[in-house]
């Protein structure tokens, strides 16, 4: 197939268009941050989006290219906004005016509402935003569905959980605390019970994006991918300092963890996409060490 990837320059998008090009797939990739064979192309560039797509007669869309979490640009809401809604308005018109079949869409963890108990959490649990960030998501996964429902378009939106493994460059707490083992600083971990952490290895993330290639749904489906992990950051920097004794961390009672909500449910993956996590937190944890060793 032919597919067209953004964000193929990012912690994601790397290993995805490697992995997507051993499968034969032919991969037309940009992102703002050009590279050997990745186009230079803004999201938010309305006419350079529409002529990116036009002209690359894709079978899929696989949209990765956003701000990738809340602790990028936090107070810069207007940069998270036209990125992340601005621009896949973009890309989704592109879509329909290419007369692109499919789509792939990134979508996350944050778009849940805090539950009162910690159930696991279906696709069907209710949506929320609690800052700019959850809100372009949540308000992205609406104009996917307008999309799909008004113009035929066959999309997925991947609610995927915190992201972890060699190359991310986003600040986060399982990068803060390897970097402490030769920095020496000292990382504050919240100790509050309710602070939970749902981590997924970015190898596994790219085997759910390629499921999600593989397997055409009808209409839009949201699709919870997360690795199967339900851990308080306490216990994260406890594995972390017994794999890097000169790690250091401090317990406070600060905000943490991916929202007062269980563990995400994966039912729906494991049954439409054929999707389970491979890659454990522990050997996943000892990979990403002997990564930056």
């Amino acid at each position: 197939m032919r597919l067209a990837v953004t964000g193929a320059s990012g912690f994601i998008g790397r290993p995805l268009v490697q992995r997507l090009r051993d499968d034969d797939h032919t991969i037309l990739a940009s992102d703002c941050r050009p590279g050997d064979g990745v186009e230079g192309l803004d999201l938010r560039d309305r006419i350079g989006v529409r002529a990116w797509l036009g002209q690359s007669h894709a079978d899929v869309v696989i949209a990765l290219g956003a701000i990738s979490g809340p602790m990028v640009a936090p107070d810069d809401p207007e940069q998270v906004l036209d990125s992340n809604i601005g621009g896949l308005l973009n890309l989704l018109e592109g879509v329909r005016r290419a007369g692109i079949p499919r789509l792939v869409f990134i979508s996350s963890i944050a778009v849940y509402a805090t539950r009162p108990d910690l159930s696991p959490v279906p696709e069907t649990a209710a949506l929320a935003s609690v800052d700019t960030y959850s809100a372009s998501k949540v308000a992205g996964e609406a104009m996917v569905a307008a999309y799909a429902a008004q113009f035929g378009l066959s999309a997925t939106s991947l609610r995927v959980s915190t992201v972890y493994g060699p190359g991310r460059a986003t600040p986060y707490i399982i990068g803060k605390l390897v970097d402490s083992a030769k920095s020496g600083a000292v990382v504050e971990v919240s100790g509050r019970p309710a602070n939970m952490r749902q981590y997924v290895h970015v190898d596994d993330v790219v085997e759910a994006i390629r499921l999600s290639v593989a397997h055409p749904l009808p209409g839009h489906t949201p699709i919870n991918i997360t690795g199967g992990t339900y851990t308080s950051e306490v216990e994260v920097a406890e594995m972390i300092t017994r794999l890097l004794p000169s790690a250091r961390y401090v317990v406070r009672d600060c905000e943490g963890g991916d929202g007062a909500i269980g563990p995400l449910d994966i039912t729906i993956a494991e049954r439409l996409l054929g999707y389970r996590p491979t890659v454990s937190l522990d050997e996943g944890l000892g990979r990403l060490v002997a990564a930056t060793a």
